[in-house]
């Protein structure tokens, strides 16, 4: 059967913790030639995204809850390293993913393979993967961000509005941040998108902290 098949046959049949399907791509990876390892990684972890499994076979039992606790706290931060690193370097696609494999299977940093299945799992679930090749952008001078700020002021106090308002359903609220960019230009998106990020990021800052009672 081709790799990519039986890689996709497993997402789709089976069954278990998370921890244990990704010892089952493992063990599938470890197999195949160097200059396949990558893009196999590649594959899976663009691909494992949304898909429903039948549960119809059971992953076998490579780590327990309890191991992927200890593994995080002993070399958690070494595998959020490796990724910090790599992404730095902004390497095209093919290269970041036979260098993420490489790094996650060495034997001095990761001694066995339960330990190399917890950092292929560490990654696979990382906000940050599946890994895209981002290209260059422009970066806005504070005076024309200043600028453009005062021009759309009142839409940003509108987004705003949107963003706090019970509207049931975020798609609600999408059609209507759509509907105040419609006539912006290039530069003008990139602004009112910076402060809806700047917007999300202190309402979650605020729930954050009333839940927490400070």
């Amino acid at each position: 059967m081709d790799v990519k098949k039986n890689i996709t046959n497993l997402l789709h049949t089976l069954r278990g913790e998370r921890f244990n399907i990704c010892g089952e791509i493992y063990e599938i990876l470890k197999e195949q030639g160097n200059c396949q390892k990558g893009e196999l990684l590649q594959f899976f972890l663009e691909n494992s995204e949304g898909i429903k499994s039948s549960g119809e076979k059971e992953a076998r039992h490579f780590l327990t809850e309890g191991k992927v606790i200890d593994y995080a706290r002993s070399h958690g931060k070494i595998v959020d390293g490796i990724l910090e690193n790599l992404l730095v370097k902004k390497p095209c696609k093919e290269e970041f993913y036979e260098e993420l494999w490489k790094k996650l299977t060495l034997d001095e940093v990761f001694e066995n393979e339960e330990i190399q299945i917890f950092a292929l799992y560490y990654i696979w679930i990382d906000i940050r993967i599946p890994y895209f090749d981002l290209p260059d952008t422009e970066k806005l001078e504070d005076e024309k961000y200043r600028q453009i700020i005062q021009k759309i002021r009142s839409r940003i106090q509108e987004a705003r509005f949107i963003l706090a308002a019970d509207l049931g359903q975020r798609t609600q609220v999408s059609y209507h941040l759509l509907r105040l960019m419609d006539d912006m230009d290039y530069d003008e998106k990139a602004v009112f998108l910076s402060c809806i990020i700047q917007i999300r990021d202190k309402m979650i800052m605020r729930r954050v902290t009333e839940e927490s009672g400070e």
